[in-house]
């Protein structure tokens, strides 16, 4: 089931959010809490039915682990840590090979059989939504637990911080001291007004986001990737519109997010801030996708030493946290090289800047968001072949042209002309480099009624092209 269906805006939405509000106006809050569990794991297993028992098998197995570590850490006898310590191991374990089987078993088959030539069987292996998004959630869980022991949670409360809908698919990736706290609060399960026309009003601006700005763009990209051969112009419109693409649908989806949780009163961690405004990789990661890159700092970075062994392990350090970044998207060594590819450009803006260099706002936002979208070819081809054809065609200039013959008949559809998806992409790189962003509407908030009208008509915009029902792209990761 989809942000952007009309069975989620019009059923499963309105309805798990009423009785999410009447069951816990007339009972206790566990049972509200409950409700929506039950409703996430019904709205998860709406994709595949067999996604359900996978995750609940995941939220048991990290949840006892949890419970373990709890128990041994009462005590301080060096005995319960060794205990408290194993029952962490394996935790983290079970993540990482559930992920592991579930992601990455055909990949490593292909590179053992690349380095190594033995032949393990491929499997047809089921590849749950959200897998590493929710995987990720539950080790930080684990290890923030084993830092610092706290009471233990109730099952209710640690199935709701695992499966709530609203960030169960794709993020962004909330820590236990974001989201705790708010489902103790005594007004956690009371309407807040508020918090609902300022949840709606966000989830329209991600609507329309996705369905009017994302999907559109979407046609020029997926046109580029379909040809066979590209001019320049065509090359160079389809890397804008991919990069536009995602952006919007990313984006999008971030928005959505963050206004439902509003709406049943649980504030999400912002996850996207204008990644492409950003000078520099450095700044870039600390817009895009914030969620995973503080989980990769926190979890990965620090403990494989940081910055405190020296400038070589330092460099190392980063290169491994954006080689895995890479592999966390797709199992592919596409994803490996746009991984390794911002490593090396993290590195290279560490040794300029450490050198005392600095280039203008206006220079250095114009060659990072190149650099990042000249990247994204390897993020968004099928294979290294094809990315290798696409940049080439960038700078073939023997080569001129702008769209033709099997471009066009791509790039249109019933709705829009191929000349107006083109227009679509330039209209968005307005949008991303001159307007401000959700999280900036939201500093300065004030519901009114130039909000209410925004609101509807960004609905209704959305609603007018809603016959075009995609999924997010970062629904496959």
């Amino acid at each position: 089931m989809l942000f952007n269906s009309n069975i989620f805006i019009f059923a499963f939405l309105p309805v798990t959010l009423i009785l999410f509000f009447v069951i816990a106006r007339f009972s206790k809050m566990d049972y509200a809490k409950l409700w929506v569990v039950f409703a996430s794991f019904w709205f998860y297993a709406y994709f595949e039915w067999t996604y359900a028992p996978l995750l609940l098998i995941s939220l048991v197995v990290n949840y006892a682990s949890s419970h373990a570590m709890t128990f041994f850490l009462r005590h301080e006898d060096f005995s319960s840590k060794f205990w408290a310590r194993f029952a962490l191991t394996i935790g983290i374990l079970f993540n990482v090979i559930f992920l592991g089987y579930f992601k990455y078993y055909n990949f490593f088959v292909d590179i053992a059989d690349l380095l190594l030539g033995v032949h393990f069987p491929v499997l047809h292996v089921l590849l749950p939504l959200g897998i590493s998004f929710f995987t990720f959630q539950q080790i930080a869980y684990l290890v923030d637990t084993y830092r610092a022991p706290k009471t233990h949670l109730s099952v209710v409360d640690y199935a709701f911080y695992v499966t709530f809908f609203p960030q169960l698919i794709a993020g962004p990736i909330v820590l236990p001291s974001e989201i705790f706290p708010q489902l103790r609060s005594r007004f956690f399960a009371t309407i807040n007004y508020e918090n609902l026309t300022q949840g709606l009003f966000i989830f329209s601006v991600g609507f329309v986001k996705k369905v009017f700005l994302a999907d559109t763009i979407a046609l020029a990209a997926n046109a580029g990737y379909s040809v066979s051969s590209l001019n320049f112009g065509e090359a160079w419109i389809t890397v804008l519109a991919y990069a536009l693409q995602l952006y919007f649908d990313f984006s999008g989806y971030c928005d959505m997010a963050m206004g439902i949780g509003k709406m049943f009163n649980v504030t999400l961690p912002l996850n996207f801030n204008s990644p492409y405004k950003a000078t520099d990789f450095q700044d870039f990661w600390r817009r895009w996708h914030m969620t995973l890159g503080r989980f990769m700092m926190n979890y990965l970075y620090i403990p494989l030493g940081g910055n405190r062994k020296g400038a070589v392990r330092t460099y190392v350090n980063l290169v491994t946290v954006f080689i895995l970044s890479g592999l966390w998207h797709g199992a592919g060594f596409t994803f490996l090289i746009w991984g390794a590819g911002h490593g090396i450009a993290i590195l290279v803006h560490r040794a300029w800047h450490n050198a005392g260099y600095k280039l203008p706002k206006l220079v250095a936002i114009p060659i990072t968001f190149l650099l990042v979208m000249l990247l994204l070819v390897f993020f968004r081809s099928t294979s290294v072949e094809q990315s290798i054809n696409v940049l080439y065609a960038l700078v073939d200039i023997q080569n001129m042209g702008w769209l033709e013959g099997d471009f066009r008949q791509y790039a249109r559809d019933i709705t829009f002309h191929s000349d107006l998806v083109v227009g679509f992409v330039f209209a968005g790189l307005f949008i991303v480099f001159f307007m401000p962003n959700c999280y900036e509407f939201l500093k300065r908030f004030k519901f009114s009624k130039i909000h209410i009208v925004i609101t509807i008509f960004f609905l209704l915009l959305g609603f007018l092209f809603i016959t075009r029902i995609t999924p997010f792209l970062y629904f496959n990761f």
